[in-house]
């Protein structure tokens, strides 16, 4: 944990001498049903860092209950729980979230251990390049249409339902409009009408449903 907390100190060290305040530096623990381990984490690193946050207990996209179980938790207790009374349709991760793995691999979710989220490859891509392309767009589409279901790494996710930002009345035609300025192109140039929307999220790259 030490090692972990120098890093942290010096990461912000260099952000600040370079004369910057992006990227922030977000802390963050699974609230502990133990409050003595709760300080210990604030102690730990208090006064390091942007902001530092707990996050509800949630089952990492895993249908099963073998997380859970192992604090006596079960999933039906764990959707009743405080952290879980903001439901949503859509994750609002894919929109400001990039995560790049040890091998350059870039998914949209934190908790994408098994790279099934995979947008990009910074091996051979720019950062700009894989945040602005077509991949992850379309993997935000398919939220925005209520089809997290059919996306294999999101189906039996609730992580979702524990973040602070709700996305459901972001509509799929007002995000086209807000992509297509950002990529100074013309609305029909990405088929901006609803019924020419559905067809954009057909060419959905495989690999998120498989």
């Amino acid at each position: 944990m030490n090692d972990i907390k120098n890093n942290i100190n010096n990461f912000v060290n260099y952000r600040n001498n370079v004369g910057v305040n992006r990227p922030l530096v977000y802390i963050k623990s699974i609230l502990s049903p133990r409050e003595s381990e709760n300080q210990d984490f604030k102690n730990f690193f208090a006064e390091i860092g942007d902001k530092r946050v707990f996050e509800g207990l949630n089952n990492w996209n895993d249908d099963s209950d073998k997380y859970t179980r192992a604090l006596d938790v079960t999933a039906d207790k764990l959707n009743d729980s405080e952290h879980f009374q903001n439901k949503k349709y859509v994750c609002a991760y894919p929109f400001y979230s990039m995560i790049v793995h040890s091998d350059l691999k870039v998914s949209v979710c934190c908790i994408d251990w098994d790279k099934k989220t995979v947008v990009g490859d910074l091996k051979n891509q720019s950062v700009s390049e894989v945040w602005h392309g077509q991949a992850v767009h379309l993997f935000r589409m398919q939220h925005l249409n209520r089809k997290r279901h059919e996306i294999k790494a999101c189906k039996n996710c609730t992580y979702h339902h524990t973040l602070e930002d709700n996305l459901d009345s972001l509509s799929p035609e007002r995000y086209l409009e807000k992509w297509s300025e950002a990529h100074k192109l013309h609305p029909s140039g990405i088929r901006s009408t609803a019924d020419k929307n559905h067809q954009v999220i057909n060419f959905l790259p495989q690999i998120f449903t498989k």
